[in-house]
């Protein structure tokens, strides 16, 4: 007996050094709950009856300059992208509460978004440090999946926190003073809409395109979409810009994904499907876009909304 409760106080004690991690700690957490809680901030402060909110992944937040569209189309424009990481369930439930009547959701998930049960590296960790947890949970096992995980962060990770707490603690204040930016892609820096200052830079290849879009995410995004009805909104897919040979077996999987969301909401994509070859429109990853690129995506953007917003 006594054997059972000490193994329960140790576990005890076990998830709750992991769980304080993973909600104060975790470096990329923490980037996401900075640059989400900003978000919300300035989709808040804007007035008027009709905005246009950007929503998906990293590959959105990184990719959509939501002030150059607004320009051009004359509508308030939000880049809500956070980062795949987190789920389909929970990057929708984010901003399922922020919609309202008028606004136009653009909603770009990153491929690797549609092909699981929802659920996130990330989902139980942000929930708990935007004091949400199981945001975007669904039933009595996925909630309780959500409470065990909020409380078991990977080793990789600790480490990577340790790290930065040391950089914070011993560097040179000076340093600290004239260094105004995060290192990497932990950008916190955004412009009034939402849009990173900076985007990060690097060099991916394209290699073919394989998806899988599951029974959940269709479901899901059926449900989101009626949420966004109901709260008086349109909402809009579109395929996101992917770096990505531009073969049969791509296009055949783009194809795919196109009918599928075509099937809940209208569909926004070019000729090609949105499936790019030129490493020069990207940065460091397959997803996330240069300056060149996310000027021209989002020109294109303005372009494909218009007879939506008309």
């Amino acid at each position: 007996m006594w054997k059972i409760i000490r193994w329960f106080a140790v576990a005890s004690l076990v998830w709750t050094a992991g769980y304080i991690h993973n909600r104060y700690l975790d470096p990329e957490v923490n980037w996401i709950k900075t640059i989400y809680e900003e978000k919300i901030e300035r989709s808040s402060q804007i007035k008027g009856s009709k905005r246009i909110l950007i929503v998906g992944g990293s590959g959105t937040h990184f990719g959509i300059d939501a002030l150059q569209i607004e320009q051009q189309v004359g509508i308030p424009v939000v880049n809500m992208g956070l980062h795949a990481g987190l789920g389909l369930n929970t990057i929708l439930a984010s901003v399922a509460s922020e919609i309202r009547p008028g606004d136009i959701v653009l909603l770009i998930p990153e491929y690797g978004l549609l092909a699981d049960d929802g659920t996130g590296y990330f989902s139980s960790m942000f929930g708990a440090a935007v004091a949400q947890p199981g945001l975007g949970g669904f039933g009595v096992e996925q909630k309780a999946k959500e409470v065990m995980l909020m409380g078991v962060p990977g080793s990789d990770r600790i480490v990577q926190s340790i790290k930065g707490l040391q950089k914070s603690l011993f560097a040179n204040p000076s340093e600290n003073a004239s260094s105004t930016k995060p290192e990497g892609q932990y950008q916190t820096n955004l412009d009034q809409r939402g849009s990173p200052m900076i985007l990060p830079s690097g060099f991916s290849q394209p290699e073919s395109l394989q998806v899988e879009i599951s029974e959940h995410s269709l479901k899901r995004l059926n449900v989101f979409h009626q949420d966004v009805e109901q709260a008086g909104g349109i909402l809009v897919f579109g395929l996101p810009w992917i770096l990505s040979k531009n073969d049969a077996q791509s296009v055949q999987a783009a194809q795919t994904v196109r009918s599928a969301l075509n099937e809940i909401a209208p569909v926004i994509y070019d000729q090609d499907l949105n499936l790019k070859f030129d490493p020069s429109l990207f940065g460091d990853t397959i997803y996330h876009l240069s300056p060149t690129g996310r000027k021209i995506r989002s020109s294109e953007i303005v372009n494909q909304l218009q007879s939506i917003i008309n």
